[in-house]
């Protein structure tokens, strides 16, 4: 297989899980919400370090 038909997630470093892994998680936690919530406290959090030095 050519590096062009691979998965950029194939090349992840050792220390994670298979790249197959990686994307059901990502894929569960696209379906289930964990992202959002991820992605809504941190960006909570920016805003709250923000308004702390304004």
């Amino acid at each position: 297989m050519g590096v062009a038909n691979r998965s950029p997630l194939a090349g992840l470093p050792e220390k994670y899980p298979s790249y197959q892994t990686c994307y059901r998680r990502f894929q569960q936690w696209s379906s289930d919400g964990t992202l959002e919530r991820v992605q809504m406290t941190l960006t909570g959090m920016l805003e709250k370090q923000k308004n702390k030095y304004e």
